[in-house]
C-alpha cells in the first residue's frame, strides 16, 4: 500500500531529486498531491483507449511509473491488448507489479532514451519527458512516431511546461498554492523545488507541438491543461 508523501518534511531525504525506494513508497500520494487533475488525466486516457484499442493492439506506457495508467486502463478495456510498462526506476517497477498483475502486461526496465518501441496503437508518456534532457526529446517523440504510424496510432503526452516569463510569476504562485491545498507545508514545498531544480527541466508547450508536427504527427491538439500542467494528443 502507498504511503503518505512526507519526504521533504525533514533534510533526510537526499538532493537531488530520484525515483528512488523512498520516493516509489509514497509516489501514488505523491503524484495526487502533486500534479493537478493527476487521475483526470489517467481517467481521460483510459477512456480514449477503450475507444481506439483491440484485443491485438499493443500499448506502451513510457515512464510507467507504479503503473496507475495501466492499471486504469486494464479496468476500462473489454479487451486484451499487450500493455507494455517501461521505466528506469527498478523500485517503480517494483511497486507497478504489484499493482498491475495481469498476463497481458510486460514490464521493461530501460531509460527512454534506449527503449526500442515496436508497432503500437497507443503510446502514453505522463509526466517523464520532463525529466529528460532537453537534447535528447525531439529523437524520443520521433521513436513514438515511428512506432504508431503503422497503426495510424496515439501518443498521449503529459509534462509540466514552462510558461512566458510575464505569466510565471502568478502561475507559480498558483501551483504553490494548490500543493499548500494538498497539505504539504511551506518547508516541503521548498525542498522539494530544491531537489527537482535542474532534474525537472520544463519546455514550452510551443516545443512539443512544433516538434510533434516536425517528426510526423498529423494531428496536434491539447486535449487537458492546468497552469503550467498539460497533456497533449497526438495522432500519427
Amino acid at each position: 500500500m502507498c504511503g503518505f508523501d512526507r519526504l521533504f518534511a525533514t533534510d533526510h531525504h537526499p538532493l537531488p531529486f530520484a525515483f528512488d525506494t523512498a520516493v516509489a513508497a509514497v509516489f501514488d500520494n505523491m503524484a495526487e498531491r502533486s500534479i493537478p487533475q493527476y487521475r483526470e488525466v489517467i481517467r481521460i486516457i483510459a477512456e480514449w483507449c477503450e475507444r481506439y484499442c483491440g484485443d491485438k493492439d499493443t500499448i506502451y506506457d513510457v515512464g510507467c511509473s507504479t503503473g496507475n495508467c495501466i492499471a486504469a486502463i486494464i479496468e476500462r478495456l473489454d479487451c486484451t491488448p499487450q500493455i507494455v510498462g517501461v521505466d528506469s526506476s527498478r523500485a517503480m517497477l517494483d511497486q507497478a507489479k504489484k499493482k498491475c498483475p495481469s498476463p497481458n502486461v510486460y514490464w521493461l526496465k530501460a531509460p527512454i532514451q534506449e527503449v526500442k518501441l515496436r508497432t503500437a496503437r497507443v503510446v502514453v508518456c505522463n509526466y517523464t519527458m520532463m525529466f529528460i534532457p532537453p537534447s535528447d526529446r525531439k529523437q524520443i517523440l520521433q521513436s513514438f512516431f515511428l512506432a504508431l504510424k503503422k497503426r495510424n496510432g496515439i501518443l498521449f503526452l503529459s509534462e509540466k511546461l514552462s510558461c512566458k516569463l510575464e505569466f510565471e510569476r502568478m502561475m507559480t504562485r498558483s501551483y504553490e498554492e494548490f500543493k499548500s491545498s494538498q497539505g504539504y507545508s511551506f518547508t516541503e514545498i521548498r525542498r522539494k523545488k530544491m531537489a527537482l531544480n535542474e532534474v525537472l527541466v520544463p519546455l514550452p508547450l510551443d516545443f512539443y507541438c512544433e516538434t510533434l508536427g516536425d517528426v510526423g504527427f498529423q494531428s496536434v491538439d491539447v486535449l487537458l491543461k492546468w497552469n503550467q500542467f498539460a497533456t497533449i494528443v497526438a495522432r500519427a
